[in-house]
C-alpha cells in the first residue's frame, strides 16, 4: 500500500484541487473550486486548516437565467491527506448534483423533494400527516360483513366477527 500524502501547505491545496476535472460528462457545470486557509485552535496555539467549496453553472430554479450557484463551506482539518480532500471534494460535488436534481424533479408540476424546505417544515407535514383520520382498523377482530384489503397477501377479505386476518393489527385496510 502507498502512502497518502498529507496536505503541507496552502499551495499543496490548492495544486491539488485544480488536479480535480469532469471532462467530456453531462456533469461538466463550470466547476470552480474555492480554498480559504483559516486558524484553528489546537491547544493553545493556532494552525492552519483550510475551508473549501465549489461553484457551478446552472439554471436558477425560478427564473431559468444561468448563474453561478455555491456548495456549501467543507473544512479540511490540519492532518488532511490527498486522499481525504479528494474524497470530500468528491462528496461535495455529489451533494450539488443531488440538490439541483431534487430541484429539477417534478410531479404535477410540483418539487416533491424540495431541498429548499426547511426542518419545520418537515415536522409540520409530518404533524398534518399525523393528525389524519386513519382508515387502518386498531384490533385484528373485525366486524361481521367487513371488507379489509391485506397489505400482506394483496387480497380482499370478507371478514366475520371474531375471525383472524393473515396479518397483524397495521395490515389491513377496511374498503
Amino acid at each position: 500500500m502507498t502512502t497518502d500524502p498529507q496536505i503541507q501547505d496552502t499551495a499543496h491545496l490548492r495544486a491539488l484541487v485544480a488536479r480535480v476535472s469532469f471532462e467530456r460528462s453531462c456533469i461538466d457545470m463550470g466547476w470552480r473550486w474555492e480554498v480559504e486557509p483559516i486558524g484553528v485552535p489546537d491547544g493553545p496555539r493556532m494552525v492552519t486548516a483550510w475551508r473549501l467549496r465549489c461553484s457551478f453553472r446552472r439554471p436558477d430554479r425560478d427564473t431559468g437565467e444561468v448563474g453561478e450557484g455555491f456548495g456549501r463551506w467543507w473544512l479540511i482539518e490540519p492532518s488532511a491527506t490527498e486522499s481525504g480532500v479528494v474524497k470530500t471534494m468528491f462528496v461535495a460535488a455529489k451533494l450539488i448534483l443531488d440538490h439541483e436534481l431534487m430541484e429539477a424533479f417534478k410531479l404535477d408540476g410540483v418539487r416533491p423533494f424540495d431541498p429548499h424546505r426547511t426542518v419545520q417544515d418537515l415536522v409540520s407535514l409530518g404533524q398534518e400527516r399525523a393528525s389524519e383520520p386513519t382508515d387502518v382498523w386498531p384490533t385484528d377482530v373485525w366486524p361481521t360483513d367487513a371488507l379489509v384489503y391485506c397489505k400482506l397477501c394483496h387480497k380482499t377479505h370478507a371478514a366475520s366477527a371474531g375471525e383472524k386476518m393473515c396479518g397483524g393489527p397495521g395490515s389491513w385496510i377496511a374498503e
